[in-house]
């Protein structure tokens, strides 16, 4: 648990910006304090046991959380949809529907979506949206998106 933290805190570090320009990015920003009504951008995902993965085409990786609900995902290959559920901290999916993965062998889709489904819980840190995978399974960090598909 300690070295997960610690890795964490070193992935986060690696991924803000540095210097006075990110303060003032920062303080023009609205802070994030719920995930309903979002979008989302893919940064890193750290699995136990095999390390960091950081999407190769980032800008087509996205969540964004309606007020409904719902959840679409896009990813470099396809779009997903399902339903999810807050309580406190904890984060649940229904079902996802979305298009069949042939095609997709270059694609990091399987590993997003892997990671997005095997989530337990979340939490928004400095702006960054973490999901904690069940069981130990590692951590995905998205930042705020600007543009929705």
């Amino acid at each position: 648990m300690r070295i997960r933290m610690i890795f964490l805190v070193i992935a986060l570090f690696a991924i803000m910006p540095l210097g006075s320009s990110a303060y003032s990015q920062t303080s023009q920003r609205k802070p994030v304090t719920s995930i309903q009504n979002t979008s989302w951008q893919w940064v890193s995902f750290y699995k136990s046991g095999t390390g960091s993965i950081r999407p190769k085409l980032a800008a087509s990786f996205g969540l964004f959380f309606n007020m409904n609900d719902t959840i679409f995902c896009t990813s470099d290959c396809n779009n997903y949809r399902a339903q999810y559920q807050l309580n406190g901290d904890k984060i649940s999916f229904g079902s996802f529907t979305g298009a069949d993965t042939d095609g997709c062998e270059e694609s990091q889709e399987y590993e997003y979506m892997n990671g997005i489904m095997n989530t337990e819980s979340y939490r928004i840190d400095d702006d960054y949206l973490i999901f904690t995978l069940k069981d130990g399974g590692g951590s995905m960090i998205f930042r705020p998106r600007t543009t929705n598909p």
